[in-house]
């Protein structure tokens, strides 16, 4: 075992806490949306506010925002799974000595593409409530 600074082993740590920060963040965010976009049951027998004319637009919004959410809740599991894995790289290869191969690609994509899908769902979201509460 070549021996090195202690800042470059702690750094593959760093890395996986920070990963794992962002994962938790990226959960919470689609747990919250899947917190806010749960349909109502009816409020009384035969009062079903989903089958309100205006009530399509809606279940159509919380549909989406659900789906998403739920995509972001998968990725996010992923985002651990992909941050386990490269921290275990990582360490065998500053335990080996080896140069180089500390980069990754598809990790960060997938962390931005899902939060940016998130954010653009629940923009999606926003417009089309604000749409039906104008025409409504």
């Amino acid at each position: 075992m070549k021996k090195g600074e202690p800042k470059v082993f702690f750094s593959a740590e760093r890395t996986l806490l920070s990963w794992l920060t962002h994962a938790v963040y990226l959960g919470s965010a689609a747990a919250g949306v899947l917190g806010v976009y749960q349909i109502r049951p009816p409020t009384s027998a035969g009062d079903d506010p989903d089958t309100a004319p205006d009530a399509s637009a809606a279940r159509t919004v919380a549909r989406l925002a659900k789906g998403v959410a739920l995509l972001v809740l998968a990725s996010s599991l992923v985002i651990i799974g992909w941050s386990a894995r490269v921290f275990v790289r990582r360490n065998e290869a500053l335990r080996g000595g080896g140069d180089g191969g500390y980069d990754e690609l598809w990790g960060p994509l997938l962390a931005g593409g899902s939060f940016l899908a998130l954010l653009v769902a629940l923009l999606a979201s926003a417009a089309v409530e604000a749409y039906a509460s104008v025409e409504g």
